[in-house]
């Protein structure tokens, strides 16, 4: 089975991992994510208000709003869908660390373990330009590893 392609999320999807109880990040304690930035990221979905913008969701504050899609430039998070570890309305346990990706069992969604692996931010269409390059590195990658072991 093929893993999903990693995506930019849902604004819905960024908001399902914040815990309003805690301030940069505002994100669950003991959380397994690293170099989460008390900044904003973007989410894939446009300001319905303005389609030149797009949702953002602070993860300093869980503060969420909108941001121009040219001029604004903000965090990338890639997210894919993945399998839920729920047994019926049970959690074992909110995350599971997979190395490269979070599971999120609460909701199934697999996230990036690293929360800023562009390492800077940037405009929206690079945002998405930037993940679906990541898609073609990981094929490429997999199609090298794959030849160098027929060798």
């Amino acid at each position: 089975m093929t893993k999903n392609k990693w995506r930019l999320p849902t604004r819905q999807e960024l908001e399902s991992l914040l815990d309003l109880n805690n301030y940069n990040p505002a994100l669950p304690k003991n959380h397994p994510f690293i170099n989460v930035q008390s900044n904003y990221y973007w989410s894939s979905s446009s300001y319905a208000g303005n389609t030149n913008g797009a949702w953002v969701v602070g993860m300093g504050s869980g503060y969420v709003g909108s941001s121009s899609k040219t001029y604004g430039n903000r965090y990338v998070w890639p997210v894919r869908s993945g399998q839920c570890g729920t047994l019926g309305d049970l959690v074992i346990s909110r995350f599971t660390d997979n190395r490269e990706a979070i599971t999120d069992n609460r909701t199934g969604l697999e996230w990036m373990k690293n929360a800023n692996v562009a390492d800077r931010t940037m405009p929206w269409q690079e945002a998405l330009d930037y993940v679906e390059g990541l898609n073609k590195n990981k094929t490429r990658n997999m199609r090298k590893k794959r030849r160098n072991e027929i060798k």
